[in-house]
């Protein structure tokens, strides 16, 4: 569901980083930045923020004289949080119903018959949730673009440093 990529850099991972650090507080980039040891999270400029508007997470792996580079789009934090919510709820109610009525049927209690209904509609819920979230993905492809060509180009200009 997340679109993720992997880039080697051959710069050891404690000069990319700090040529990263250089490079972003120049300001001159179309993100916000947040940086931790070995990670960056690069979001939208807080005004073009709609519903769906991802950010991209950087981790960076020392391989040598190399650095590994994985990055990952994601939605923002509340509407991730909130995805996984869902999703955790329609699993639960799905397998509660099926235990209800697993055991009123064992108890031979036809009253509760109609808690089956639940199983097809949490995995209907769970199918539909899913479409939604990939067409969310869809409606802000063109930031995920903008986000990937400022990274690259970010690459770029501390490879060549």
């Amino acid at each position: 569901m997340r679109p993720t990529f992997q880039v080697v850099v051959p710069i050891p991972k404690q000069d990319l980083q700090l040529r990263i650090h250089e490079q972003l507080s120049k300001g001159v980039w179309n993100w916000e930045s947040y940086s931790f040891d070995g990670y960056f999270e690069m979001h939208v400029p807080a005004k073009e923020v709609r519903c769906w508007s991802p950010h991209l997470s950087i981790s960076m792996d020392a391989h040598g004289d190399e650095t590994r580079i994985h990055g990952r789009f994601a939605p923002r934090q509340q509407v991730w949080t909130l995805v996984w919510v869902l999703y955790l709820a329609f699993v639960f109610s799905a397998l509660f119903a099926l235990l209800f009525a697993l055991s009123s049927m064992h108890a031979n209690d036809s009253e509760w018959r109609w808690i089956w209904i639940l199983c097809p509609t949490s995995v209907l819920g769970i199918v539909l949730l899913y479409i939604v979230s990939y067409v969310g993905q869809s409606w802000s492809r063109d930031q995920i673009h903008s986000l990937k060509s400022q990274w690259d180009e970010l690459i770029a200009s501390v490879s060549h440093s």
